[in-house]
């Protein structure tokens, strides 16, 4: 507990102490139209845990680094607990989160209504800013900062709503490996015209390479428990296997990552041809079957 004091003390003097004539540096990471998937990695047998690095292990961060990592929110003010943290349309809890990359681009929600864009922070005012790619922008008062956790006050809403956010901690050393980094999600975009076929064939892609980093992610964090509640889903996974939901329970949210419920459906069907080839070549199974996803995963990106 006094550790947790001494670092919120010594992180409000660095926002204190800094010059507010030194803005943070920013590099541009835009992302572009075009090249919608990316490419696998090729070394998907690497060693667990050495791709990621443990904040932890720092005596001490800079504020921009400390804030470099995904923030998952756990807890808000009574009143406004429903409003973070209720979906009542579904009758159901929501897990909003916010990862934010070295590069200033930020992933919010990716698990609710998943949105993309760059962040700043302004040390003289302490205001965390989220700008949106689509223009708009947000606001967070840093009330508390330390390795343990984040208590900021939300600059759009009039009242004093108060969000405690708990950082994960371990971050990718390339963070364009985080399956929630920003590139890693743009298939999830719903596109503004109907696409090509081969749109529609990068769009998938870029889908099967997330759901490839997702599981790898786990893997390296050596999460045995994978949640997947909120992601677009068209698979069903099984401990030693990968299936494709029916056509008639296909997640709304999947769809909806496609131009037309049509486009969907031809989305859908390359990745159920490339199932039907059975071409699949499945690892040994004490590999342990979050290893045998990605890795199968990565076969599946192949022959898309």
């Amino acid at each position: 507990m006094i550790k947790s004091y001494l670092q919120i003390l010594l992180l409000l003097i660095l926002f204190d102490a800094c010059n507010p004539g030194s803005p943070p540096h920013f590099q541009d990471s835009s992302i572009p139209d075009t090249d919608l998937s990316t490419a696998a990695s090729a070394d998907i047998a690497a060693a667990p845990d050495t791709a990621l690095e443990s904040l932890n292990d720092h005596s001490s961060l800079s504020l921009e680094d400390l804030l470099g990592q995904t923030w998952e929110m756990t807890d808000a003010d009574k009143k406004h607990w429903n409003e973070f943290f209720w979906d009542s349309r579904v009758d159901s809890k929501m897990y909003p989160s916010l990862s934010l990359f070295p590069d200033f681009s930020f992933t919010e929600n990716p698990r609710l209504d998943i949105r993309t864009g760059k962040w700043s922070l302004n040390k003289k005012d302490r205001l965390l800013i989220l700008m949106y790619s689509d223009g708009t922008k947000k606001s967070y008062f840093i009330k508390e900062l330390s390795f343990s956790h984040m208590i900021v006050r939300p600059q759009n809403i009039s009242d004093d709503a108060e969000l405690t956010f708990t950082p994960v901690h371990l971050i990718h050393r390339q963070f364009n490996e985080d399956p929630f980094y920003p590139q890693n999600n743009r298939w999830r975009f719903r596109p503004r015209t109907a696409e090509s076929k081969e749109q529609i064939r990068a769009r998938v892609k870029a889908c099967v390479h997330f759901y490839y980093l997702f599981f790898k992610d786990n893997k390296q964090k050596h999460s045995d428990d994978i949640s997947f509640i909120g992601l677009p889903k068209c698979f069903v996974w099984y401990d030693g296997g990968i299936g494709m939901a029916s056509p008639a329970e296909l997640d709304l949210k999947w769809k909806q990552c496609f131009y037309s419920d049509d486009q969907a459906e031809k989305g859908y069907d390359l990745v159920k041809n490339v199932l039907s080839k059975h071409l699949i070549k499945w690892p040994p199974h004490e590999k342990g079957w979050i290893f045998q996803t990605y890795t199968v995963l990565d076969q599946i990106y192949v022959q898309l």
